[in-house]
């Protein structure tokens, strides 16, 4: 996985609260030594390293004794994650540590993204050990993300609060932009705003298509506004700014993946039950794409699945059609991969995620999306297309936004009141 320098953030609420579930009993580890002055006499110079080794020392039994206690969180987790497997297995239901227990109440505590100028705050209080989770535990969380990542490959065709001036947030609403590349990795053919309410427990995705007007380094449409500044996390920045143009606030954060993946991962998970819309036929040497389907209800692979969110032609409106499909298509995946079963392709997908997803998400930021995501399966998953107009921006064909009607959806999609 390749993560954006603007990982390190406060784990605290949306609101700012410290979060304390996971973090305990550490001194916060000390402030940068001062460089040493060019004038020192020797006498003092020799004093100044030795108080400078002495704080090393003290820094690095700080993290060695911070990277145990991670390790040793790890460890139980995962334990209590094969215990609930085997459970499983044997009773055909899902783990608890005690049946008769009622389900404790939720704290107000989130992994939400913070602001990314604020650093990592440090454990405070002695780690305890905490009891063992239901439903699979920190794996599944783990599995859930890396699934929607490549969910997000459907798309083909560090997460900060960024939060204006007086305005104020919506407790427990986080939104990460999804993207997905084509097959030379510089436009962005697929633009999805997921929006996660823990308090609502609701999932909402708004599919912004590709040919939206977005003009950026002189390119009327979004899809390119990743590309003109070369990619990577700059190219990221810019679509982020585009995104936040069009729809009146910034994401959280993103995450990109690309085409290469996009086979492999489905294939791994076994495929997907979809009902293709319509008669799917379409030949394009230039980009290696042979596109030849039957309409229905049919179990596709992994290449099948990549004909269907690519294919556009056969749509009165090209872009609108083939978003429509690929929002269907990430509802479906969703439904039928993000269960326990999945655990079973984990290292596969974890070595596709490594190397095939650019983010600025920190993995408590993914680790509470995933918890968010779990609460919410149990609904429908809220679905849009960003409204709008096919028109034309000189002698270029685009997709202009529709304020009127936009602006009736977009206060559900927004982390701000």
């Amino acid at each position: 996985m390749k993560q954006s320098d603007n990982t390190n953030r406060t784990p605290a609420n949306w609101d700012g609260t410290p979060q304390e579930d996971y973090f305990a009993d550490w001194n916060t580890p000390p402030e940068e030594y001062p460089a040493a002055g060019r004038h020192l006499s020797p006498e003092a110079r020799e004093e100044y390293y030795a108080e400078r080794d002495a704080y090393y020392a003290r820094r690095d039994a700080y993290y060695a004794q911070r990277d145990a206690y991670y390790a040793q969180r790890e460890r139980e987790e995962r334990a209590a994650d094969e215990e609930g497997e085997e459970y499983e297995e044997k009773y055909g239901e899902d783990y608890a540590d005690d049946a008769d227990e009622p389900e404790e109440e939720e704290d107000d505590v989130s992994y939400a993204p913070e602001d990314r100028a604020e650093t990592l705050e440090e454990p405070k209080e002695k780690p305890k050990k905490k009891k063992r989770r239901r439903k699979g535990g920190f794996l599944r969380f783990l599995v859930t993300v890396i699934v929607l990542a490549i969910v997000a490959l459907v798309v083909i065709g560090k997460a900060p609060v960024r939060n204006p001036d007086n305005l104020e947030r919506i407790s427990g609403r986080s939104t990460v932009l999804l993207c997905g590349t084509d097959e030379d990795g510089m436009r962005t053919d697929t633009i999805l705003l997921l929006t996660l309410d823990r308090n609502e427990g609701s999932i909402r995705l708004l599919s912004i298509p590709r040919d939206t007007y977005a003009p950026a380094y002189y390119v009327p449409k979004i899809n390119s506004a990743y590309g003109a500044v070369g990619g990577g996390e700059k190219g990221m920045e810019q679509l982020m700014e585009q995104v936040k143009n069009v729809v009146g606030f910034m994401p959280d954060g993103y995450a990109l993946v690309n085409l290469s993946a996009f086979v492999e991962a489905v294939d791994l998970l076994g495929g997907l039950d979809f009902d293709v819309p319509m008669d799917m036929d379409y030949d394009d040497p230039d980009q290696n794409l042979f596109i030849h389907l039957k309409a229905g209800e049919q179990h596709l692979t992994g290449e099948q699945l990549m004909w269907v969110v690519r294919f556009r032609s056969g749509y009165a409106n090209a872009d609108i059609g083939r978003t429509e499909v690929q929002r269907a298509v990430m509802k479906t995946a969703m439904k039928q991969w993000l269960r326990p079963k999945t655990l079973a392709a984990l290292p596969g997908l974890w070595r596709i995620y490594q190397e095939n997803l650019t983010t600025d998400l920190s993995v408590r930021n993914i680790v509470w999306m995933a918890r968010v995501l779990l609460k919410g399966m149990s609904g429908d998953i809220e679905a849009n297309v960003l409204p709008g107009y096919a028109t034309m921006a000189g002698d270029a064909s685009v997709y202009m936004i529709d304020t009127y009607a936009a602006s009736a959806i977009l206060p559900d999609y927004s982390p701000y009141k």
